[in-house]
């Protein structure tokens, strides 16, 4: 007796027969409204001598992620050469935007340093002048790199 795994579709139905219920998982964690309201208070207290910045990836056609789909054998959506998309690097504080800055290539610490150089470094001069501030990352590699 070699041993078969279940039908998924009897497993779907058994599982929904015992309550549960199949959704897409939550991509970040839930906020309270008490924390909410904390976070708030401390990037308003911090709004004028902050600069947050961040860079992002607009795809044309397709999640970068992974996307499980169910086709009957044969068939197959196409897309010609892709769809591409662009990556793009801003900053902002409370006193306004800095410049959206499109991405070429991977963006790597050569890549990384010319942004703060050309455009980071021109944001912070007009916004917060000589005065002091504070220049907030999220830990990504590239922003500890070199």
């Amino acid at each position: 007796n070699r041993y078969r795994p279940p039908n998924f579709i009897t497993v779907r139905r058994e599982l929904h027969g015992m309550g549960f219920h199949g959704r897409a998982a939550a991509s970040k964690p839930y906020i309270t409204k008490c924390s909410a309201k904390r976070r708030m208070q401390w990037c308003k207290a911090r709004r004028h001598w902050t600069l947050e910045h961040d860079e992002s990836r607009f795809s044309i056609w397709q999640s970068d992620g992974r996307v499980w789909i169910w086709r009957l054998p044969g068939e197959r959506y196409f897309v010609k050469f892709g769809g591409g998309g662009i990556m793009v690097w801003s900053c902002f504080s409370g006193a306004g935007l800095g410049r959206l800055v499109p991405v070429k290539g991977t963006l790597n610490a050569s890549a990384y340093q010319d942004i703060l150089d050309n455009s980071m470094l021109p944001t912070l001069w007009e916004q917060f002048g000589a005065g002091p501030f504070l220049f907030q990352h999220d830990c990504a590699p590239v922003h500890k790199a070199g």
